[in-house]
């Protein structure tokens, strides 16, 4: 059974920065993503944006999400970050 708590944990856990970045995305958003290719689909729409984030502090990165959360509510994604970490 798909456990989407489970599949961010273990992003967050990840050795590969890459995948800890979607963890991070994934807890703050909290989509509704019922079923594993659900989640194979996010993570496709948004790792190229998560690689290129992985020179940036785990604290810049809350920042920046804090930001996008507040600025543009539940439209923002991982090239909203980029943006705003990059301006």
């Amino acid at each position: 059974m798909f456990n989407l708590k489970e599949e961010i944990k273990k992003f967050k856990e990840s050795e590969r920065r890459e995948l800890f970045i979607l963890g991070l995305f994934l807890e703050w958003k909290n989509p509704d993503l019922r079923n594993k290719e659900q989640l194979n689909w996010f993570v496709a729409r948004h790792i190229r944006s998560a690689i290129r984030l992985t020179c940036f502090e785990n604290d810049q990165l809350e920042r920046a999400m804090e930001y996008a959360d507040k600025e543009y509510d539940e439209i923002w994604t991982l090239e909203t970050v980029e943006k705003i970490l990059l301006k």
